[in-house]
């Protein structure tokens, strides 16, 4: 989980393509990150910090993510209704064909889009890339970007390096 959160907050392969505004929410996503996740390790009384991932224990998936206060962005996986906002953040660590994965976020994201109008900016941080998935997903991702004068980005995580690279812009 700290492997995680460092990647998103120092320069990674892409981020300067990044806009502004862009790398500011992905900044204030990285503290309600680390919040949720001090949160997660007090309430838990956890000692091995080590043996935490991004989504909390193995029996509880879900918890440290799902607890992200997204007060002024919107979150995906996030608590149904709220604000919209311009920002749209999405968690899409699961596999890509998974229910947690890319393909299956990309329901709620385009969900989102059609009820928020204010959205303008969507990232998108996946760990398991499929052009196949992207590909079925690019002709309504490049519709948003053009009729909404939208930017939209993909950020792959790589665990074993501990690294963030921008897949898509």
């Amino acid at each position: 989980m700290k492997d995680f959160n460092r990647a998103i907050k120092k320069d990674f392969t892409g981020y300067s393509n990044l806009s502004n505004k862009a790398k500011e929410g992905l900044s204030i996503f990285s503290n309600d990150l680390e919040d949720a996740y001090s949160r997660y390790i007090s309430e838990n009384k956890i000692i091995d910090i080590a043996s935490i991932d991004v989504y909390g224990s193995k029996k509880k998936r879900g918890e440290i993510i799902s607890d992200v206060a997204a007060g002024s962005y919107n979150f995906i996986p996030g608590t149904a209704g709220g604000n919209c906002h311009s920002l749209l953040i999405v968690e899409a660590l699961g596999t890509s064909g998974g229910g947690d994965g890319f393909n299956a976020r990309m329901l709620d994201v385009v969900d989102l889009w059609l009820n928020c109008v204010k959205n303008k900016i969507t990232i998108i941080v996946t760990k398991d890339w499929s052009q196949k998935h992207f590909n079925s997903w690019l002709k309504i991702i490049e519709t948003y970007k053009k009729t909404r004068s939208a930017e939209f980005y993909i950020l792959e995580y790589t665990e074993h390096t501990k690294s963030l690279s921008l897949k898509y812009s």
